[in-house]
This record gives C-alpha cells, sequence and structure tokens, in this order.
C-alpha cells in the first residue's frame, strides 16, 4: 500500500512540475511580448512603419525558406 502512494505521489508531482514549467514558459514569452510592446509604443509613426516593413521581410523570407 505504501508503494503505491508513494508512486501516486511522484505522479502527481510530476504533473505538477510539467504544468509549473508550462506556465513558466508562458509567462516568459508574456513578458518579451509585453517587451516587444512598449518598445513599439515608444517609436515614433514612421519607426513603426520600419519596424513593420522588418517583420514583414523576415515573415517572407521565413515563408520562402519554408517552401
Amino acid at each position: 500500500m505504501d508503494q503505491s502512494n508513494e508512486e501516486h505521489t511522484t505522479a502527481e508531482v510530476r504533473r505538477f512540475a510539467s504544468l509549473l514549467h508550462g506556465l513558466n514558459a508562458i509567462d516568459d514569452c508574456r513578458r518579451k511580448t509585453g517587451r516587444k510592446f512598449i518598445q513599439i509604443q515608444n517609436l515614433g509613426k514612421e519607426d513603426v512603419r520600419e519596424y513593420l516593413r522588418k517583420v514583414d521581410d523576415k515573415l517572407q523570407r521565413f515563408k520562402k525558406a519554408k517552401v
């Protein structure tokens, strides 16, 4: 009986660790996205247009590389 409880507890700890890892990954992504948003907010109109052109160019190159 003790071994069964130990196995169950181990499985729960692993599940919790996996969920925590997933949450950390999501939080990291949100932080990076938030930083980018703040950077864009601080740019002027022309700077934003230039930034969007660069992003679009990168996206187009990525799409071409996939094909």
